[in-house]
């Protein structure tokens, strides 16, 4: 999953690293496995949350097309 927004991107990639970055506070890096479950049940969840917002923008979209 890659996610930007203004000057800040998350990119997960399960079984593999975790990188977010910003103008503000730099890049962070982490191995999905030194995560606690915790912290990887909320960047499902975040992503969860983006293929909502993927999905609201394509009836929002289609809806502009008809």
């Amino acid at each position: 999953m890659i996610i930007k927004a203004k000057n800040c991107e998350l990119e997960v990639d399960k079984n593999k690293e975790v990188y977010v970055g910003s103008t503000v506070n730099g890049q962070t890096f982490r191995d999905w496995e030194d995560l606690d479950q915790h912290v990887r049940t909320q960047l499902e969840e975040i992503e969860l949350q983006a293929v909502n917002l993927i999905r609201q923008s394509e009836r929002i979209i289609a809806a502009v097309r008809n």
